[in-house]
């Protein structure tokens, strides 16, 4: 797991072909990049989109706005931050344990 404090940073590290990240779980709300901006940076990036990453977004915003901007730009998720840390880990849990099962072109099968 990794976390950038700046989020121009997250598209040069998935810019490295050896990179092979499992899913990208961001905020809207990101020092430099917004999470919209990001999500757009990295679906213009054929070199990052092949590698068919799910792309979360994990919010403390719940406005219709921000959702429905949110799957115009093919995410796979969109989830409110719970206020419990329990509630929290378990939703966090729930969202991986769904993606690793799930199968993509570049998946292990």
């Amino acid at each position: 797991m990794f976390f950038f404090e700046d989020s121009t940073k997250v598209v040069d590290y998935l810019s490295d072909e050896k990179v092979k990240p499992f899913m990208i779980i961001s905020d809207i709300n990101t020092p430099k990049l917004n999470g919209f901006e990001l999500r757009d940076k990295i679906l213009k990036d054929t070199s990052i989109s092949n590698k068919c990453m799910p792309y979360i977004f994990l919010s403390t915003s719940n406005n219709p706005e921000n959702i429905s901007k949110a799957y115009t730009l093919s995410i796979q998720g969109y989830f409110k931050k719970h206020d419990n840390f329990a509630q929290y880990k378990e939703m966090i849990d729930k969202i991986i344990q769904y993606w690793i099962v799930s199968l993509t072109p570049v998946s292990d099968m």
